[in-house]
Formats: C-alpha cells, structure tokens, sequence
C-alpha cells in the first residue's frame, strides 16, 4: 500500500504561515542567514588565507599609491570574511592589524593587535608592532601612579593572559602533589624545602581568584578618527576634555547606555561617547 501527503487547506495555509515566518526572521537577524552562509570548509579557509597573503605581499612590493591601496583591500577583505566565517586566532588577527596599519588606520590597527594578544601572548613581533602603532597615537595619556605600581609588584596578574594563567597554576598544584606525595613516601622530616611548588600555585591561584571575584571591565579601542566625549549619554553634554580624542586611544568600558558608551582612561578619567566611534577587544 502507498501512502501519499495530504494536501488539505490546512497543511498548504501552516506551509505558508512558516514561510512567511521565516522570511520575516530573516530579515529581523540577516547576521544569523550570513554566518551560515559563510561557513567555509578547512581547505576553503586555507586557501583563502593564502590567498589573502599573496595580496598583502603584492601591496608590499607596489610602494605607496591606489594600486597598493586596492591590493591591501582585497587582502582584508579575506581576512574579514575568515574571521566572519567563524575562524578566531592570533595569526589572523595580527594579518589584519598589518593590513589596517598599511592602511594607516591606527585604530584598528592597535584593535586586532590587542585581540592578537588573547592567543599570541608573549609573541616578540606583535609586541614591538603593536608598541610602534601606539607611538603613532596622538593622546598621550599618562596612567595613575598606583596603577602602575600594581602592575609592576603584580606583573603576573595584569601580563599573563587568563588561560595562562590557568595553565601555571594547575601544573604548580598538581607538581605540589607530586613532591608531598613522594615526600611522604620517602617519611622525611623536619625540612620543608619540598613545600617551593606551594608559592607559585598561591600567587596564580590568588590571582586567578581576583580575576573570577573582581573581572576587569570590558576593554575597547576609539576606531573613529576624532571624537568629542561628553559628561553624559548625548550630545547636549559637555565636553568631558578640551580637546578630541582619536583613534587608537585604549579605555574600560563601564557602561553601555542606548547609543552611547561610558568609558574610563587609564588615568582615570570618564566620558561618554557614541556606541559607532569604537570597537570591544
């Protein structure tokens, strides 16, 4: 016996109730139809990278000047659509902090330098890149006094990166275990020496706690080539400084109010300024 689908005026009416319930979804959150459309296969991604490379290099080797300008377009172009598509790592943001920089635009330059940073901490290139670009910076802001004391006497909790720091503390611990165990084993007394693992599984362990107990604010980086930033969430607002900041400059955002962002210098100063002059690390 076959059995064949219905098609009573019921089913055909819920068809198009979840077809026009689709396209309406669509059209509400086009980013969601976009990311799925953009998933690329390992090969595809690969080669696009390349690809994206060889554009870079061609730029390179053409100097200053509109054909240079177009090849290191087409280069970030790929290297957006990687980065789209779903694919996050040091490499591919420290590509794009080049290919901004060439672009002469400071700001995301000194953006994707920083996300750079999240996988590639300690990396000797992207450090001295991102230090050059942010000499360009024309705000030269001094940090407080205090803070800078902390980082130095706490130079673990504010340079190494979070899962870093994870990694540090998990093998000091389990290597404290190792020597109490074998310690034990061997019924030795009276020296504590074996106790050394303990202080470095204390300081990341401490560290981590104030990490997970008291969480940094979001960091952000000013992408806009000049902006005013006011004392509150609009434009009838004064001036928080007498003079614009610019792109590249880092801060802390401390809250985030319809188009507007809430942000704190690293000399402690605060100002409002529009959601679209910046960018989140």
């Amino acid at each position: 016996m076959r059995t064949e689908l219905s098609s009573s005026p019921r089913s055909w009416r819920l068809n198009i109730f979840f077809f026009v319930i689709g396209l309406l979804l669509v059209s509400l959150f086009p980013g969601s139809a976009l990311a799925a459309s953009e998933s690329l296969t390992h090969q595809e991604a690969l080669a696009m990278f390349r690809e994206a490379n060889d554009f870079f290099r061609q730029a390179g080797k053409a100097g200053e000047g509109p054909v240079a300008v177009e090849l290191y377009n087409k280069a970030l172009r790929r290297y957006e659509r990687l980065r789209w598509s779903g694919i996050h790592n040091g490499k591919l943001y420290y590509n794009i902090g080049n290919t901004w920089f060439r672009l002469h635009d400071t700001g995301r330059a000194i953006l994707n330098y920083r996300r750079a940073q999240r996988y590639m901490a300690g990396d000797d290139n992207l450090a001295q890149n991102l230090a050059f670009v942010k000499s360009l910076q024309p705000d030269k802001i001094v940090p407080r006094q205090r803070s800078e004391i902390l980082k130095t006497l706490f130079f673990w909790h504010y340079d190494l990166p979070l899962n870093i720091r994870w990694w540090l503390f998990a093998a000091s611990w389990l290597l404290l275990w190792c020597v109490l165990l074998v310690h034990l084993r061997r019924r030795s007394r009276g020296r504590l020496g074996f106790l050394w693992p303990l202080v470095p599984a204390l300081l990341f362990g401490g560290s981590l706690l104030v990490s997970y107990r008291y969480p940094p604010a979001p960091a952000g980086v000013l992408t806009a080539k000049e902006v005013v930033a006011r004392k509150g969430d609009g434009l009838i607002y004064k001036p928080s400084f007498t003079t614009p900041l610019h792109a590249g400059l880092e801060f802390r955002l401390l809250e985030r109010r319809g188009g507007w962002l809430h942000i704190r210098l690293i000399n402690g100063q605060e100002g409002w300024i529009p959601v679209v002059s910046a960018e989140m690390i």
